[in-house]
This record gives C-alpha cells, structure tokens and sequence, in this order.
C-alpha cells in the first residue's frame, strides 16, 4: 500500500487536546486519522 503525506487545518486547542487523549490510549493522531479514514471506507460514509 502507498502512503501519501497530507495536511490539515485545525483549531490548535481542538488538536493538543485530541492529541492528548489519544495519547492516554496509546495512540498517536497518525493512527486516529488512520482508523476513522479506514473507518469512513468501511461503512462507506460517516
């Protein structure tokens, strides 16, 4: 599988905090956006 790099815009209070919890679960944001891109795939929409 290719990977490709990309970029978001987001609130930098939003994003530390998300960052934060995702840390308490042993993830990083890399792999939360990972899980809900796969996520969207699966279910074919939100």
């Amino acid at each position: 599988m290719t990977k490709v790099q990309t970029s978001l815009r987001l609130d930098a209070d939003t994003l530390s905090e998300a960052k934060e919890i995702l840390k308490s679960l042993g993830l990083n944001f890399t792999d939360a956006v990972n899980i809900f891109t796969n996520m969207v795939v699966v279910n074919k929409g939100l």
